[in-house]
């Protein structure tokens, strides 16, 4: 097995444990994965490992800074506990890394702004806290960021401005407080979804990048106050929009007619007031408009019918 590469054993139905000296004496092993199985156990220190949706249990001990050339490591959907390994900051050629449906508590290793290469970091649904870390503007080359459903609190550091690259972000169901930092709407985002936080202040402007691009937003249950800024009607590629539970205040802007990609609109129980507007469905593909629980007067507009693709009004 010394000139073994790649092991692939996914979507099988082996079980029992994993034993660390099946790789003794594969020295050029590169690749592993054993996703889609029933191994228990603890995991043994292994390169470029994929062990997702496993029932893989107990803590990452350090030791994985010896696997130097590692650039993914899969351990989604299991049940290790414990803290994230101080020393994952030493796999310099990490490009992706996914923690998430699992038990992991503590803060996230610092050291995890050393990997200048990470374009992938998912750490949803586990038990971790702390403060956002300012360090995350030190991952230049990060695309993807999914830290919902976590105990994290405190503010949206300006740091993460400097993730220039980033596309998709996402920090529902924590409890990051502060305002939204207005140069991340001046990033080229896909999705964004800060929803169940408590967030406060204004929704930002944005700029013609973010524009663009952007095909999800997500703001819901926060306390954001303020009208609903006029540029989200440029918002040309959005198809998801959703600021429900908020304290706005705030009118419908007439630009929504302007939003002909837009699937899903929800404004529910944002203290919204005044007068539907006639072009709000001028999107044929709108199939969601949810507006209860607002203060809003007047006729439902004849345009509203119009609408061929809605079904939940």
């Amino acid at each position: 097995m010394s000139s073994m590469r790649f092991i692939d054993l996914s979507h099988n139905s082996f079980a029992g444990q994993l034993f660390a000296t099946f790789f003794d004496n594969c020295f050029n092993l590169r690749s592993v994965s054993f996703a889609m199985n029933s191994f228990e156990g603890q995991i043994p220190m292994l390169r470029n490992l994929d062990l997702s949706n496993n029932a893989l249990s107990g803590n990452l001990v350090n030791g994985i800074s010896t696997l130097h050339n590692l650039k993914e490591l899969m351990l989604q959907n299991n049940q290790f506990s414990g803290s994230l390994p101080n020393d994952i900051g030493f796999c310099l050629h990490l490009i992706k890394v996914d923690f998430s449906t699992n038990q992991f508590s503590g803060e996230l290793p610092e050291s995890l702004g050393r990997l200048n290469s990470l374009s992938y970091l998912r750490v949803s649904n586990n038990l971790l806290s702390g403060e956002f870390p300012q360090w995350i503007g030190n991952l230049t080359s990060l695309e993807h960021l999914d830290l919902s459903n976590n105990q994290f609190y405190g503010n949206i550091p300006l740091s993460l401005v400097s993730c220039t690259m980033l596309s998709k972000i996402y920090l529902r169901g924590n409890s990051f407080n502060g305002t939204i930092p207005e140069g991340l709407f001046g990033l080229g985002l896909e999705e964004m979804d800060f929803s169940h936080n408590q967030l406060i202040g204004s929704i930002p402007a944005g700029s013609n990048r973010l524009l663009e691009t952007l095909t999800k937003l997500d703001l819901s249950v926060n306390h954001l106050q303020g009208n609903i800024p006029a540029e989200i009607g440029l918002l040309s590629k959005l198809r998801f929009l959703n600021l429900s539970w908020n304290d706005l205040h705030s009118q419908i802007p007439p630009e929504f007619g302007l939003l002909q990609n837009l699937m899903v609109l929800d404004l529910r129980n944002s203290a919204m007031y005044g007068l539907i507007p006639e072009d709000t469905c001028d999107s044929g593909n709108l199939a969601v408009l949810q507006l209860d629980g607002n203060y809003l007067k007047g006729s439902i507009p004849e345009e509203i019918g119009n609408c061929s693709s809605l079904y939940l009004l």
